[in-house]
């Protein structure tokens, strides 16, 4: 048993350690699906297709898409239904080249019932809110909560009393320090970057 809870803790102590350096990977590279407004992603359709596009701008205030989404391969009804279609909306053609966007009542109900999903990709759209800025906030909060566990089991990995002759040697324990002490400092520069302080990894710029 105590094998068992000594080969748990490093595992965990592991995958601690690989999500935060993954975590700061995808930070790192450059975001290439950028998101747009609805409103600004709807006018180029209608420049380009030449068509007339209308919506109240309370419709539309606060979504945004992947700015990838357009297509102009497509048609422009395609085109449209892609860029509504995450949210509580709906279009008519009211005249030949017209459409009205509006707020469809039964979709609103029914992306209500589905925020309760755990795909954030999917809820947070749905909620007007950026997919990128979602992701920030919860490697955030994982950056202030990290810490707790990973203390935890250095600690608890390197005592005898309760590892018994499975506790950690001196070489691992010296490793997992070094280890976690780069992952937090990883954290301390992701939550300056956070708050809006310009501090940055020597070498980056």
């Amino acid at each position: 048993m105590k094998r068992f809870h000594h080969q748990l803790l490093k595992g965990l102590l592991l995958f601690a350690i690989l999500s935060l350096f993954q975590s700061h990977r995808t930070f790192a590279r450059e975001d290439k699906d950028s998101s747009i407004r609805l409103a600004e992603a709807l006018r180029l359709v209608k420049d380009h297709y030449k068509v007339d596009i209308l919506f109240e701008d309370r419709t539309v205030e606060g979504l945004l898409v992947p700015s990838g989404l357009i297509n102009f391969g497509r048609s422009a009804e395609e085109n449209i239904s892609a860029l509504i279609g995450p949210f509580a909306l709906n279009y008519k053609k009211v005249k030949a080249r017209s459409y009205l966007i509006m707020a469809d009542k039964a979709k609103k109900q029914s992306k209500i019932a589905g925020a309760i999903t755990p795909d954030s990709a999917l809820t947070t759209p749905a909620l007007g809110v950026s997919a990128t800025d979602a992701l920030v906030l919860s490697q955030v909060v994982l950056s202030l909560v990290l810490p707790v566990p990973m203390i935890a089991l250095l600690v608890l990995s390197g005592r005898r009393d309760v590892m018994g002759t499975f506790a950690s040697s001196r070489l691992v324990r010296a490793v997992a320090v070094v280890a976690a002490t780069v992952v937090l400092g990883l954290n301390l520069l992701l939550l300056l970057q956070a708050a809006g302080l310009p501090v940055s990894l020597p070498g980056s710029n």
